[in-house]
């Protein structure tokens, strides 16, 4: 019996899966000590990198048809927002490594762009759902096999992170997929319903041992983001939804400014931090005066985040810095005031259409409620957290496809 074998779809899928991996930076015996991270040896992510852009060149070959693509992706402020990126390249303080960081985002968005232009949102979700799950058990048994690499040592002692670099990375990931399983949980069979139950038991408990503020407020954001979204966009005037969530900001704007202090100790009780969230606040100050030598085009795309460039603080700050800990920051250093007030313009549009969005269903409220509220918590995150926006982390995947679903909710269905 002959097999037909869909050879642009298969590689398309190997090249999404290959992202998602290179996103998350998962590995096999990784130093569980903090200090010891920057001793790992990322060359076979440039590999990688490499083996996902001949994918994608194999597939555009076979594809040969570019012009609906190029419609939908490069509208005048994303030529002019792209321009910017390419002219702080050319201005970078360290060309090579620009270019480079360029080349790993490149290689990490677009699988994820053209899967999703060529097949449609659903399947997109399930595959995303599938590498989570997938991840989800791995870490499991890798925590269970191998606590010595499972579970951090050192300053985070008793941190569990999986086969994830650091608990940072692996809490905020499951806090995330914690919603996608419980939103695929409803349209799937008996048996994967089973195996998503287990999985949202553990992403729950991977997020508690994780130890991770980030991951903790993190997920408790988008619980409450996503069960007010439900019942938002259950509501058909448009008007009636943007009367509430400027009602609801001026609030928490009034909230902010009348109780500042006590919104400051609820923090700090939360998160187990001190007033400067773990000195965080003491890097951002030398970075903002960095950023005022360098306005217009930054100092390189992606400069802000290597761990050489950020160094330079140190002696300012007095302890050993590795990243900003800020991914409005990395945009500004990198890219410069107006590259980055260009980018987050791009973003509040996608809000702006989000709100309006009219749903025809259930299903359809649910989920966009998870991709809407998985923007808005990652935007609260990246205030305190790196990488998270235009970045070769796996939460700019989370980010990059929910603006793609929600900048394209009124497209037809794709082909199987």
């Amino acid at each position: 019996m002959k097999i037909d074998v869909n050879i642009p779809k298969l590689i398309l899928i190997i090249c999404l899966y290959l992202s998602l991996i290179r996103g998350t930076s998962i590995g096999l015996f990784l130093p569980s000590d903090e200090h010891n991270i920057g001793d790992i040896d990322y060359s076979i992510t440039k590999y990688m990198n490499y083996l996902i852009l001949a994918g994608i060149l194999a597939y555009l070959f076979f594809e040969n048809n570019y012009k609906p693509l190029i419609e939908k992706l490069f509208s005048p402020t994303i030529i002019l927002f792209i321009s910017i990126c390419l002219i702080s390249i050319i201005w970078s303080v360290d060309q090579i490594e620009s270019v480079k960081f360029m080349v790993v985002v490149t290689a990490i968005s677009l699988p994820l762009v053209l899967y999703f232009y060529k097949f449609g949102q659903k399947k997109l979700m399930d595959h995303m759902t599938f590498f989570a799950v997938a991840l989800c058990y791995l870490c499991l048994i890798y925590i269970i096999l191998m606590p010595q690499y499972g579970i951090m040592s050192g300053k985070h002692d008793g941190a569990w992170r999986g086969l994830f670099p650091h608990k940072n990375i692996f809490g905020p990931f499951f806090a995330i997929s914690f919603f996608f399983f419980a939103n695929q949980f409803h349209s799937s069979g008996m048996i994967y319903r089973l195996v998503l139950a287990f999985a949202i038991a553990l992403s729950l408990i991977f997020v508690i041992l994780s130890k991770s503020s980030t991951a903790i407020i993190g997920f408790a954001l988008m619980g409450v983001i996503y069960g007010g979204l439900l019942i938002l966009f259950r509501m058909p005037n448009m008007w009636e939804r943007i009367g509430i969530i400027i009602g609801l900001i001026t609030l928490m704007i009034s909230f902010l400014i009348l109780d500042s202090d006590l919104i400051t100790e609820f923090i700090v009780f939360v998160t187990g931090k001190d007033i400067s969230l773990s000195g965080r606040t003491d890097i951002w100050i030398p970075l903002l005066d960095l950023s005022a030598q360098r306005p217009i085009f930054g100092y390189g795309f992606g400069m802000a985040q290597r761990s050489s460039f950020i160094a330079q603080i140190q002696n300012t700050v007095g302890f050993e810095v590795q990243s900003s800990h800020n991914s409005y920051l990395d945009l500004i250093i990198g890219i410069g005031y107006p590259g980055t007030i260009i980018f987050m313009l791009i973003i509040l549009k996608a809000i702006g259409k989000g709100l309006c969005f009219k749903p025809a269903n259930k299903l359809e409220i649910s989920q966009y409620a998870l991709i809407f509220s998985q923007i808005i918590m990652l935007l609260i995150v990246s205030m305190t957290t790196s990488s998270v926006l235009l970045s070769r982390s796996i939460f700019w995947i989370f980010m990059l496809m929910s603006l793609l679903m929600i900048n394209d909710r009124q497209q037809p269905q794709r082909n199987s």
